[in-house]
């Protein structure tokens, strides 16, 4: 299959959406042998596949076990080293099983069973390379002297009346005690699943125990019942019947490894019944690096697969997406394999994938090796790497050139040797095979050439297919400015990185508003207008109304209990209309709440409504009345994309005697859902009061709290920026005067060229509490009139920036 790429649907949470899949790399590595590397950006994923042709005599499928023992563990690299020799080289290998001290499914080495199955799924190959998928039940029995008699396991602890069979992965020796027989047999004709084998007997002892274990023999050890069959029916030289047989399955079998679940099966999904039937596991449904191996309806195809994760270039798969991908490059059998960690492809001696331990390649129990007896040739064709690519203008990407013989096997390339070329429309490509891509979209070949054999390569050069604006749809006044982000996307729908001043940006009403060459707007008077950013020719709109209030705005009379309700946390609340006690109107809502002090816990009381605000407000006030100290206020609001937000007051509710108007700077939001950007317009969700009380653990606390008045404060913000007549000799910030000042003061300052300039107002704790200047000014001196009616008495500090000057003054706000 020599395709740029495999489109094809995937399930991915919470949407099902195409995720488009190119070919990095599509190269034989031996006698019906293939490695590919596909790529999805958009995800991203990293995905590699060995493609088998089982078909191929040269080929065969073995499985390998860590250090030839039954508790051993080795890294698949090294299993497929150890197991490489002359006429017998490994050319890749997967990683097998799930593993505790020992597999925790049946495995099958060469015939012979290293342990009993689980009720999970195995994969097996017969003599012949037939795979076989499924559930199996094991059994095994011996005839001698026309005498049957049944074994109770392979490689495991003898029991009371027990017949085992140990070979030399259980380790040594058998580890029996005096109180059996042993016997050591050979077989005749090679170790077998599912087909009788005729063992040759070479020794039997009696009341010895912990008998030795020759390479490539087996012992049967029997205790009690079973000592006695054997002392009976079995001798030195005897040719015995032996019987190990899985089912359901097919004959001959002589390689097995466990996973599970079955994740495809007759080329549909099956990822939710094998978790059903098999149990899990458990991270089933969650992204994690994966191993696979499945084949095509036909049995002539085998597909080992991994699947990288825990990584920035790739988030690993979930079962389902795993399954979907199998489906979608021909497999209509194939088995869920150990992954995360463990996850492991060798490619003819290196490391095909990124281990997700940090790059570190993990021991593991078993593994399963595609092994060659093809001898080696010489050259007899070469191939040029990747073989179709999708390219981004401007960018790089190295070519490969790669020989083989006729048997698949690589032949070694002299460097010097390699030619390189493309059409100059397409870009330019180094001896080294680098090729950079030219600005302008295009397609056409790159060709490779080496002593007279030649391969070409499809290239796409793209460019942006789509620009995305955030914020869509804003509200805005003439004193904040609004930042917008231009996010751009290839034909693919893979983000390219774009630098702001990059992008042209522009409005359509430019009364109502301006943006600068960073995406920076600011509103000149009410009325809406579209900002737009265009980049490569590709352009997208975001909606500004730009609305224009001072003063104050009534949020809800509170007259009525309509559109508002009453929650608790570690605490009961209940909601009524109190008469005469009011400053809106002739009522209030009266909160009566009730709660036993934890120490461990906090205890809140929830107004909970859904009301739009108007404008953009800098600060929320409500008039509170208590009957005990230390309640605070904190509010909750949705913005523009409904993203939830919490802001708290400043002080507590103190007042018993009457109502205290309470105070809620806008000024310092805080996400309840990670990095979230604050935008206007908002809505108002929650009134939340944290109860206050004398802290005594066991202690029940009641009261009432009452509720009027909520309302918006809008900033009178920079009354005007202006520049004045005398002539500027330096980059300066003067003190502003008057100093105290309530509320209004006037910053004077002066610029020696031409350029961005920025002054802003902060607290005594570093908070940016409002922008005064943020805009291109010519050199000159400037003067700033701003109204601080919004904030509370205290010290700020104003800061005077351009370029790389800054100057910092402190002023005091008494009111």
């Amino acid at each position: 299959m020599n395709r740029v790429m495999l489109a094809f649907f995937l399930t991915i949470s919470p949407a099902v959406a195409q995720v488009q899949i190119d070919t990095l790399q599509n190269l034989p590595v031996g006698p019906g042998s293939t490695h590919r590397k596909f790529v999805a950006l958009t995800v991203p994923w990293t995905i590699n596949v060995l493609q088998i042709d089982l078909r191929n005599s040269y080929i065969k499928m073995e499985t390998a076990k860590g250090q030839d023992r039954l508790t051993g563990f080795e890294r698949t690299s090294s299993m497929a080293a150890r197991n490489s020799y002359a006429g017998h080289t490994v050319l890749g290998a997967v990683n097998g099983d799930f593993y505790g001290t020992t597999p925790t499914n049946m495995q099958v080495r060469n015939g012979e069973v290293l342990l009993k199955p689980s009720a999970r799924s195995t994969l097996s190959f017969t003599s012949n390379q037939t795979p076989w998928l499924g559930i199996v039940n094991f059994s095994s029995s011996v005839r001698a002297q026309a005498v049957a008699r049944s074994m109770q396991g392979v490689n495991q602890i003898r029991g009371t009346d027990q017949f085992i069979l140990y070979n030399k992965f259980y380790g040594g020796s058998t580890g029996t005690n005096a109180f059996g027989a042993e016997a050591v047999v050979t077989p005749a004709g090679g170790w077998f699943v599912n087909d009788t084998m005729r063992c040759v007997v070479e020794s039997l002892v009696n009341g010895v125990g912990n008998m030795a274990i020759p390479p490539d023999k087996a012992v049967l050890s029997g205790h009690g019942t079973a000592q006695t069959y054997l002392m009976a029916n079995v001798h030195v030289g005897d040719t015995i019947k032996l019987w190990q047989g899985i089912q359901p399955a097919l004959a001959r079998i002589k390689e097995t490894v466990g996973g599970f679940p079955k994740i495809v099966y007759n080329g549909a999904n099956y990822v939710d019944q094998g978790f059903q039937e098999e149990g899990g596991p458990s991270h089933t449904y969650e992204r994690h690096p994966r191993t696979a191996a499945g084949f095509s309806a036909n049995n002539n195809l085998l597909y080992l697969v991994t699947v990288d994760g825990r990584q920035s270039s790739s988030a690993g798969m979930t079962l389902h997406e795993l399954a979907n991908f199998l489906i979608s490059i021909g497999v209509q059998h194939a088995i869920n394999l150990d992954g995360g960690g463990s996850t492991t492809m060798v490619v003819r001696g290196s490391i095909a994938n990124a281990p997700s331990d940090g790059g570190i390649e993990r021991s593991v129990s078993n593994s399963l090796l595609v092994v060659s007896s093809a001898p080696s040739d010489t050259l007899e064709r070469v191939y040029i790497s990747p073989k179709r690519y999708r390219i981004y203008r401007g960018e790089s990407l190295s070519f490969i050139m790669y020989g083989t013989d006729r048997y698949g096997n690589p032949v070694p390339l002299t460097p010097g040797l390699k030619q390189f070329s493309a059409p100059s429309r397409l870009g330019t490509i180094d001896t080294s095979g680098r090729f950079t891509a030219s600005l302008n979209p295009d397609s056409g070949y790159v060709y490779g050439r080496y002593a007279g054999f030649a391969d070409s390569a499809f290239v796409v050069i793209k460019s942006i297919g789509s620009v995305t604006l955030s914020p869509q749809n804003i509200v805005t006044d003439t004193v904040r400015l609004v930042l917008f982000r231009a996010r751009a996307f290839d034909w693919d729908g893979v983000e390219k990185g774009v630098a702001p001043r990059d992008v042209a940006w522009s409005t359509m009403n430019a009364s109502v508003g301006v943006v600068d060459t960073i995406g920076v707007f600011k509103g000149r008077s009410a009325g809406s207008t579209k900002v737009i950013a265009s980049y490569l020719g590709v352009r997208d709109t975001a909606d500004v109304l730009v609305q224009i209030r001072t003063g104050t705005s009534i949020i809800d009379s509170m007259e009525s209990l309509a559109g508002w309700t009453i929650s608790g946390v570690n605490a009961n609340g209940t909601l009524s209309l109190q008469n005469g006690i009011a400053t809106l109107g002739s009522r209030s809502f009266r909160i009566n709440y009730n709660f036993v002090y934890d120490p461990s816990l906090l205890n809140f009381v929830r107004l909970e409504t859904n009301i739009p605000v108007y404008g953009v407000p800098d600060s929320l006030l409500i008039d509170v009345r208590a009957d005990s100290s230390n309640h605070r206020v904190i509010y909750y609001v949705d913005d523009d994309d409904n993203e939830q937000f919490r802001v708290y007051s400043s002080r507590f509710v103190n007042n018993f005697a009457g109502f205290d108007t309470i105070r809620t700077w806008l000024g310092n939001p805080i996400s309840l859902g990670g990095n979230a950007t604050f935008n206007f317009p908002i809505r108002l969700r929650k009134i939340e009061f944290q109860l206050g009380s004398g802290r005594v653990a066991g202690t029940t606390y009641a009261g009432s709290i009452y509720v009027d008045y909520p309302r918006m404060k809008y900033p009178s913000g920079v009354t005007s920026v202006k520049a004045v007549s005398f002539a500027p000799s330096e980059f300066h910030l003067y003190q502003n005067y008057p100093n105290p000042f309530n509320p209004s003061t006037v910053i004077k300052f002066s610029v020696e060229r031409k350029g961005d300039v920025s002054l802003k107002v902060f607290d005594l704790l570093g908070r940016e509490v409002a922008t005064l200047v943020r805009e291109a000014l010519s050199g000159g001196s400037y003067v700033v009139e701003w109204d601080a009616s919004a904030l509370a008495t205290g010290v700020y500090f104003y800061r005077l920036m351009s370029g790389r000057r800054i100057e910092t003054r402190r002023m005091l706000l008494l009111r």
